[in-house]
């Protein structure tokens, strides 16, 4: 009999551990992952356009401030985006000469919200 009890200690104890288990499997299950997202915008970013600012949350709206070449990687970028089984929603807004003295400073100013599925976060 005090094998028995053993053995019911430790069949305890390996249902507890299980259900610990099944709880962190849960949590990171639903974890959150930002780099998906900014793979996601490095993978589908022309190389003429850079960006300058970021804003959103994980709700899959977003706004990037960003600057092009010129005005042709405006629609080239855009593009890209909209065809892109991910993204939802795509706009773009400004689109103002920018220039300086020095040459690496020039370029078109624009910016640009999308939306994208919360599942990039996750999968």
């Amino acid at each position: 009999t005090a094998e028995i009890k053993q053995a019911e200690v430790g069949l305890k104890e390996i249902t507890d551990f299980q259900a610990r288990l099944k709880i962190v499997s849960q949590i990171f299950a639903k974890h959150i992952y930002w780099t998906n997202l900014f793979k996601f915008l490095e993978d589908n970013t022309i190389k003429d356009i850079y960006y300058a600012g970021f804003d959103g949350t994980t709700d899959g709206n977003y706004s990037l401030d960003a600057i092009a070449s010129r005005f042709s990687n405006i629609p080239e970028q855009i593009n890209i985006l909209r065809n892109n089984q991910q993204v939802t929603d795509v706009r773009t807004v400004g689109g103002e000469v920018i220039s300086s003295d020095s040459a690496d400073n020039k370029g078109v100013k624009f910016n640009i919200n999308f939306s994208i599925l919360k599942s990039i976060f996750t999968d």
